[in-house]
C-alpha cells in the first residue's frame, strides 16, 4: 500500500468519525449524514480496492478509477457550490426581508 493511500484512509476514517459527531449534535439531517458518510466510505473503498475498479473505469471511457474519483470530486464540488450559492442567495432575500421590516417598525414607533 501506498503511502498516499494510507493518507487518504486515515483522512476517509476522520471524516467519517467527524460525520458522526456533527450528526449527533444535530449539526446534519439524516439525509445529509447518510451522503457523507457513503461518500467516506466509497472513498475507502475505491482507495483499497482501486484496481479492481479500473476494469469498470475503463468501460464507461475513463483510464483509471483514480482518475473518475478525480472527475466526480469535481462534479461534486459544483453541486455543493451551486447548493451555497442558492443558500446564500435565500439568507441574502431573508436579511433584505428583515432589515426592511425593522426598518418600518422603527418608523412606525418613532410616531
Amino acid at each position: 500500500m501506498e503511502i498516499i493511500q494510507i493518507l487518504v484512509i486515515i483522512l476517509a476514517v476522520y471524516l467519517i468519525i467527524k460525520v458522526i459527531f456533527n450528526f449527533k449534535r444535530e449539526q446534519l439531517s439524516l439525509g445529509e449524514f447518510i451522503f457523507w458518510e457513503l461518500t467516506w466510505l466509497l472513498l475507502v473503498v475505491f482507495t483499497v480496492f482501486y484496481r479492481v475498479f479500473d476494469g469498470f473505469a475503463n468501460k464507461i471511457g475513463v483510464s483509471s478509477i483514480l482518475n473518475l474519483i478525480v472527475y466526480l470530486g469535481i462534479i461534486m464540488l459544483f453541486v455543493l457550490v451551486y447548493k451555497l450559492y442558492v443558500k446564500t442567495e435565500e439568507q441574502k432575500e431573508e436579511i433584505t426581508k428583515l432589515v426592511r421590516e425593522l426598518a418600518i417598525n422603527e418608523k412606525e414607533n418613532k410616531k
